[in-house]
C-alpha cells in the first residue's frame, strides 16, 4: 500500500492514513479518513483504493471532490457483478443525463439542501415527472452516503432532505366482466396462459416471461417465482427477485393449470416439428422455435389483443392492478393477496389498494349475518328482535337476556 496505516479509533470506527505526495515545502502529505465499519478489512479496502488512485494519478482530495467525481466513482462501484445490471443502468443513466451535467461542477461537500430542493423544483417545472425527480434524489443521496461510508466525505451535506413528493398515479383497471371478455377472446392465442397468469396471480411481466417448466408443478397446482426477465442496456437480463417475498410459491386454479398443460403439449409438438431447429431454453412461454419472448414482443401482442377485443386500453402492468383490486374487492384476505403478488409487507398492498377495502364493508356485514343465519338451529324462534338475540346467543354460547 505504500506509506500509511489503518488504526482502530473506537467501536466500529477506523482511521485510515494514506500518503498522497508532498506539499510545496517538500513535506509529506497524508489523506486522513474515518471509516465506519465493523471489520478492519473494510477499512483496509478503503486504504487500498486510495493508494491505487494515488499510484494511477486519479487521486482527488475530499476538499476538492466535485459532484461529477463523486457520482462517477459511485456508478463505477455499482457495475455488475457488484449489483444487478438493471440497478447499474438506473444509477448510470440518471447520473449521465441529469445529475452530472446539472451539478457536476459543484463541490460535493458544499452542497446545500436549499439549492438541491430548488433544483428538483426546476426539473419538474421543465417537465420532469415527480417520480423521476425522486429517482434523482435517491441516486444523489446514495452516492453521498457511500462517500461518507468510504471516508471520502466527513458528512452527508444533504442528510435530512426529504425526497420529492410523488402523487399516486391513477390506475386503469378492468372490471371482472372486461377481464373475462379478454380471456375469452384470447383463448386460442399462444400467450393465453401468460395472459391468464397475469390476471389470476398478479405476476409481473418479467416473472411470467422468465417462468421455466422446472418452476411449475401441474400436479400440485403451483408454480414458483424464481427469476425475472428485465430489459437492460446490454440486453435481456435474468434476475432473481429483489426480496425474499418476491421469491414465492403461487397456488393455481384449475383453469390456469389446464391452460399451462395445453401450453406444454403445444410446445412438445413445436419441438417435434422443428427438431434441431428448436432452441431448448426450458421456458414456458417461447416463440415457435423455442426462443424466449422479449418484453417488447409480449407488450405488442397484449396491446393487439386488447384492441381486437374492443376493451379499454390498459398498460400491461395494469393487469396486476386489476388482479389485486378484484381479489380484494371480492373478499380476498389482505395478507394472502400480498403474499401472492410478492409484497414483502401487506402494508404496501394496503397503501396502494386501500381504496378498495371500504367497498368490502357491505360484504363483511352480509357474510356475518349469513354465518349467524346458517348457525341457527331448526327450533329457533321466528325472525325478529328476539330471534336475532337467540341466534347470537347460540353462536357465542351465552344465555339469552331475559
Amino acid at each position: 500500500m505504500g506509506k500509511g496505516y489503518v488504526r482502530k479509533r473506537g467501536e466500529n470506527s477506523w482511521q485510515v492514513a494514506v500518503y498522497v505526495g508532498q506539499d510545496e515545502n517538500g513535506k509529506d502529505k497524508y489523506d486522513y479518513r474515518t471509516v465506519h465499519a465493523t471489520k478492519k478489512k473494510e477499512a483496509d479496502k478503503v486504504a487500498l483504493n486510495l493508494a491505487n488512485e494515488v499510484a494511477q494519478g486519479r487521486y482527488v482530495s475530499p476538499n476538492s471532490m466535485t459532484v461529477a467525481t463523486l457520482l462517477t466513482r459511485f456508478v463505477e462501484s455499482k457495475k455488475p457483478p457488484e449489483t444487478r445490471q438493471s440497478t447499474y443502468d438506473f444509477y448510470e443513466k440518471l447520473s449521465r443525463i441529469h445529475l452530472i451535467p446539472d451539478l457536476g461542477d459543484k463541490l460535493a461537500g458544499r452542497l446545500r439542501r436549499s439549492e438541491i430542493r430548488s433544483y428538483y423544483i426546476q426539473k419538474e417545472k421543465a417537465g420532469m415527472s415527480p417520480s423521476t425527480t425522486k429517482h434523482l434524489h435517491e441516486t444523489l443521496r446514495a452516492a453521498l452516503r457511500q462517500a461518507v461510508e468510504d471516508g471520502d466525505l466527513a458528512e452527508n451535506p444533504l442528510e435530512g432532505l426529504k425526497a420529492p413528493n410523488v402523487p399516486p398515479r391513477p390506475m386503469t383497471i378492468w372490471t371482472a366482466e372486461q377481464a373475462a371478455r379478454f380471456l375469452e377472446m384470447t383463448r386460442d392465442h399462444r400467450l393465453y396462459a401468460a395472459f391468464l397468469l397475469a390476471l389470476t396471480t398478479g405476476m409481473r411481466r418479467g416473472e411470467i416471461l422468465g417462468l421455466r417448466w422446472q418452476d411449475v408443478n401441474l400436479d400440485a397446482m403451483t408454480l414458483a417465482v424464481e427469476q425475472s426477465f428485465v430489459p437492460t442496456s446490454v440486453g435481456l437480463s435474468v434476475e432473481a427477485p429483489k426480496t425474499e417475498a418476491g421469491k414465492r410459491l403461487v397456488d393455481l386454479g384449475e383453469l390456469t393449470v389446464e391452460a399451462l398443460r395445453k401450453r406444454f403439449i403445444d410446445q412438445v409438438h413445436e419441438r417435434q416439428d422443428l427438431k434441431d431447429g428448436f432452441k431448448e431454453t426450458g421456458l414456458v412461454f417461447t416463440q415457435v422455435d423455442g426462443q424466449r419472448i422479449t418484453p417488447r414482443r409480449y407488450d405488442r401482442q397484449f396491446d393487439l389483443q386488447v384492441k381486437k377485443a374492443g376493451l379499454p386500453r390498459i398498460r400491461r402492468h395494469d393487469t396486476r392492478h386489476t388482479f389485486i383490486t378484484l381479489a380484494l374487492g371480492n373478499g380476498g384476505n389482505l395478507n394472502s393477496v400480498a403474499q401472492r403478488v410478492g409484497h414483502a409487507d401487506p402494508a404496501t398492498t394496503l397503501k396502494i389498494y386501500g381504496h378498495v377495502l371500504p367497498t368490502m364493508q357491505r360484504q363483511v356485514a352480509d357474510n356475518i349475518e349469513d354465518l349467524y343465519t346458517q348457525a341457527r338451529p331448526s327450533s329457533a324462534v321466528e325472525e325478529g328482535t328476539d330471534g336475532v338475540a337467540h341466534v347470537i346467543a347460540h353462536v357465542t354460547q351465552q344465555p339469552e337476556p331475559k
